[in-house]
């Protein structure tokens, strides 16, 4: 992997299973201690968060010099896109020192998009991009993560100029703790995006749709209680009866009395998770129940709570399975009309900014204008708003993950990386 040293680590992304894997070790990262697993943060979107949406900062690095020096030593003084300094000030007061790249004085372009839409000659670059942006923030008594939506294709990430970790995969979320790091005022958080996919990669260099590289959904500072609801899934089983599972993060965890409540069904399940923060449980469903159909895609809000911390979300319920040639919807068969898409917004250029204004445009345009009840949001894992809207539009989804055809499965890390 040019410039890049290529690790992997599995960890749990969203609870819709959708998971990835870091790499990324730079020699300029060795003093970095071991990580702990990441955050699932399922649902952080409904939580307390910062929205780094907006201009930031960037810096091509084709030479990746930013990354490490010639000789493949750490990266020298002047490159290091991630260090917190002020380089204005520092070269006034030393002449002698000598800065190739100021970040704070770098071009601005917004985020989420892939770099093309900072500039259109950028489509076919593929390497390193360094992002940069300020975010005033306070300490808290609770907890901070910063987590990146999703960024193409290799990411490392820094915080007031410390070293968070890496992260490979270019679909799913990932987060790491920043609660330790907090400064009240301004803080810093840098961004080295490498788009090269190699060909262990997932999905590998070949296919036949645009990966976009860039930090193609949100950057947010999401914030939680000491002890928070880290993964929540709440459906109905295949015997129809609500199931719920529960897990906890944080230093009491352990034997927490949980409660679940849906107010628009009456309904509450209250509980105590195990040593390791877990917690399942089931109930019938309540007879006025409506589950979620594309004719009638009823939504529910449900109340997770544990201690300090509640979550509450949006669900449908409702069972899909296959039965001998039929799929079956709530134990009916169905017939599915749809389409596959990409995650790309209508327009001549699309620079993959998919907000909840562009993700309702096409999906009212599949379900309205080409009469869907179904889409193949193909080929990886979509943004959150695509799936939010689908449940609100009344649209089945087939998700995918990257697995696609040329994967080299012989190579143990690359069936690690897709089966994660």
């Amino acid at each position: 992997m040019t410039g890049f040293n290529a690790t992997r680590r599995g960890y749990l992304g969203l609870s819709a299973g959708a998971v990835a894997a870091s790499a990324l070790s730079l020699p300029a990262r060795a003093s970095t201690p071991p990580q702990p697993p990441m955050p699932v943060l399922v649902a952080a979107d409904r939580r307390e968060h910062t929205d780094l949406s907006g201009p930031w900062h960037w810096s091509v690095d084709p030479y990746r010099d930013g990354a490490e020096g010639f000789h493949g030593a750490e990266a020298g003084l002047g490159h290091r896109r991630y260090d917190e300094v002020n380089v204005e000030q520092v070269m006034r007061a030393n002449p002698r020192v000598l800065y190739e790249y100021d970040m704070d004085q770098a071009p601005e372009s917004p985020l989420p998009a892939a770099w093309l839409a900072a500039e259109l000659e950028l489509r076919h670059f593929q390497g390193l991009m360094w992002y940069r942006r300020g975010v005033e923030a306070a300490r808290g008594s609770g907890r901070t993560f910063l987590r990146v939506g999703a960024a193409e294709y290799q990411t490392g990430v820094w915080f007031n100029g410390r070293h968070l970790g890496d992260h490979e995969g270019g679909f799913t979320p990932f987060a790491f703790e920043v609660t330790d790091l907090i400064k009240d005022g301004l803080n810093h958080v840098t961004l080295g995006v490498d788009s090269i996919h190699e060909d262990d990669s997932v999905p590998p260099p070949i296919t036949d749709w645009e990966t976009y590289g860039g930090v193609t959904r949100a950057v947010t500072l999401v914030r939680t209680a000491q002890t928070f609801i880290d993964d929540a899934w709440i459906r109905l089983d295949k015997q129809g009866r609500i199931a719920v599972t529960v897990q906890l993060n944080g230093p009491a965890a352990a034997e927490a009395v949980v409660r679940v409540e849906i107010k628009g069904l009456n309904l509450a399940l209250n509980g105590q998770t195990d040593a390791s923060g877990a917690w399942t449980a089931t109930a019938a469903a309540p007879r006025r129940l409506e589950r979620w159909s594309p004719e009638r895609p009823t939504l529910y809000d449900v109340a997770f709570t544990a201690g300090d911390d509640t979550l509450i979300d949006r669900v449908g319920f409702r069972t899909l399975e296959v039965r001998g040639e039929d799929i079956l919807l709530n134990g009916q068969s169905v017939f599915l009309r749809g389409v596959c898409l990409h995650e790309e917004e209508i327009g001549p250029n699309p620079a993959r900014i998919i907000t909840e204004e562009t993700a309702r445009a096409l999906l009212t345009e599949c379900r309205d204008g080409l009469n869907c009840n179904f889409v193949r949001l193909a080929h990886y894992p979509h943004s959150e708003v695509m799936t939010r809207l689908c449940d609100e539009l009344g649209l089945i989804v087939w998700s995918e993950i990257p697995v696609y055809w040329r994967v080299a499965f012989d190579n143990p890390g690359t069936l690690a990386t897709a089966r994660a």
